[in-house]
């Protein structure tokens, strides 16, 4: 019976499953915490309080929406953080997470292979600013006053829909913000806004 079952063990490979399992345990319970930080991301996001004016951690709304789009930069693209100290602003968080997404969609799509993104935020007087740099493609300069049109897009057929940026100007706009963009061909694009903190103070 012991030969029988030392055969076996060896048909499988047991020794090396054995060895293998914390490995592999490992990597499902990450796996899991994962998925749970995504649901939840994703249950932040479609909040149907949206519409309402509420305190917004910037901060939170970024690391939010790099979670959510995790398999966009993984193992391509090394995010630069440097957070300053900012305050919590007034806003509808909704609308600002889809402005966060669509600016990073844009640099990790402006990055062709491996490459950097930094993002940036601090205070100044009543504004946050949060800046947004790639050293992606970068935009011609003809395109540059085109970019937040509705349906204007550098990328090829079938992979934007030009509305993105158009839906962000939208937005900042409606937060009495600004957003601008900085490009270089070749070099990278950089994207700032600037946001008030308090919505009744906003000129």
């Amino acid at each position: 019976d012991r030969a029988e079952i030392a055969r076996l063990k060896e048909s499988i490979h047991y020794a090396f499953i054995k060895e293998d399992l914390k490995i592999l345990i490992d990597n499902f319970t990450e796996g899991a915490r994962r998925i749970n930080t995504i649901v939840s991301d994703l249950r932040t996001f479609s909040r149907m309080d949206m519409d309402r004016i509420a305190d917004v951690d910037i901060h939170a709304s970024l690391e939010m929406s790099l979670n959510l789009m995790r398999n966009q930069y993984k193992n391509r693209i090394e995010i630069h953080k440097e957070y300053g100290v900012i305050p919590k602003i007034q806003g509808y968080s909704g609308k600002l997470n889809q402005v966060f997404m669509n600016l990073l969609s844009n640099a990790f799509h402006a990055i062709q292979g491996k490459g950097d993104v930094w993002i940036r935020t601090r205070s100044s007087d009543s504004v946050v600013e949060i800046e947004i740099e790639d050293n992606g493609v970068g935009i011609a300069k003809e395109n540059l006053k085109r970019i937040f049109e509705p349906f204007f897009s550098t990328k090829p057929v079938g992979q934007g829909t030009g509305l993105g940026l158009s839906i962000s100007y939208g937005i900042i706009e409606q937060h009495q913000g600004k957003i601008h963009v900085t490009s270089v061909p070749q070099k990278g694009t950089t994207f700032m806004v600037r946001l008030p903190i308090n919505q009744e103070k906003a000129e």
